[in-house]
């Protein structure tokens, strides 16, 4: 339950900040933009570890050595994820359609997991991946009008 709750309260602050973002940041270029956020975040992130430290907590990781080839690869993708994400709203498109897009996240995901482990998606998740991209071709189609 606890991954639910956790997925949950970050799908609703993307939500918000995704409706911040189309009404008052979506002129901005998403290089300054995506500045901003990541400075921003380091500071925040830089507060929490300081808090999680004070609890007495450990904030505990594999060694780095053996992480740190995909800590830069997955960075590196997360900033251009974000830069192009970003890019859809400083090219004019609408909440709706941009985080209805987002809906096909699983598919290219799965599609991409594929070759590195084999795993084929279950029938009904097959069948989850079309009504996503369904939903993109209604919602995107009406937005188009």
């Amino acid at each position: 339950m606890k991954p639910i709750l956790f997925c949950i309260a970050a799908i609703s602050l993307y939500a918000v900040q995704n409706v911040t973002i189309e009404a008052r940041l979506s002129k901005c270029h998403p290089v300054a933009l995506s500045f901003m956020f990541y400075t921003t975040g380091l500071v925040v992130c830089l507060i929490h570890a300081f808090l999680i430290k004070t609890a007495g907590k450990e904030l505990s990781t594999p060694p780095l050595s053996a992480i740190i080839p995909f800590v830069i690869m997955a960075a590196t993708l997360a900033y251009f994820g974000q830069y192009f994400y970003l890019s859809a709203y400083n090219s004019g498109g609408k909440v709706m359609v941009v985080t209805t897009i987002a809906l096909l996240l699983p598919v290219i995901a799965s599609l991409v997991k594929f070759p590195t482990s084999g795993e084929l998606p279950t029938l009904r998740q097959v069948g989850g991946y079309a009504l996503a991209v369904a939903s993109v071709v209604l919602i995107a189609g009406e937005s188009s009008k």
